[in-house]
């Protein structure tokens, strides 16, 4: 395997799934900081900052219904 797939399947052994805000990181990124993250030592405030950007898909699915929901009232 390449560093690419290295990087993703550690993540995943990490964290039992890919972060989704780490699926925006290009490649080269992804594969250069992980080994930085991973060091700093992946304790209670790194999984509490994790857990956050976890939820931000939950909050910006919330908003981007909300705005689809008022875009098409507004064109009723």
């Amino acid at each position: 395997m390449g560093a690419y797939e290295d990087t993703l399947e550690e993540i995943m052994r990490t964290f039992g799934v890919l972060p989704s805000f780490m699926k925006v990181f290009t490649t080269e990124k992804l594969v250069r900081e992980w080994p930085s993250w991973k060091k700093d030592n992946l304790g209670e405030i790194d999984l509490e900052r994790a857990g956050y950007f976890l939820s931000t898909d939950e909050i910006l699915e919330e908003i981007l219904s909300e705005t689809k929901d008022s875009a098409v009232q507004r064109i009723i």
